[in-house]
């Protein structure tokens, strides 16, 4: 039986997205979320969430731009890989099935889906 993660929450890119092709020619979209949050003794804090998107979903989003608020939801799942010193290294980031973005883009703000993609097949 499989468990599954769902998030849901929106904040502002931190750079220009980054997309890329995979060996079999699938586009993939990566991007990351400042998201502000209350911290220690109701100070602010802010948390850094790395967000990838697939396919028809990806090439959508390369379209956003750095400090533009998005709403995503999508899958939390755990990268892992052997870094250059031979130490593994683990990474959180959300698999996005739906991006929102913000108003801010200059455009209507309308949902980008992709109804299509299921992060539990990658």
């Amino acid at each position: 039986m499989f468990n599954s993660m769902t998030a849901f929450g929106d904040g502002r890119l931190t750079a220009e997205p980054e997309v890329r092709m995979t060996k079999t020619g699938k586009s993939v979209c990566t991007f990351n979320l400042a998201v502000n949050h209350p911290g220690p003794n109701n100070t602010a804090a802010v948390s850094f969430v790395y967000v990838e998107t697939w396919e028809k979903l990806a090439d959508r989003c390369r379209n956003l731009k750095k400090g533009q608020i998005v709403t995503i939801t999508g899958a939390i799942r755990q990268d892992k890989w052997e870094g250059a010193d031979g130490k593994p290294v683990t990474r959180m980031k959300i698999v996005a099935t739906r991006v929102i973005p913000g108003p801010e883009a200059g455009s209507k703000h309308e949902e980008i889906a992709d109804a299509d993609y299921d992060p539990e097949t990658e």
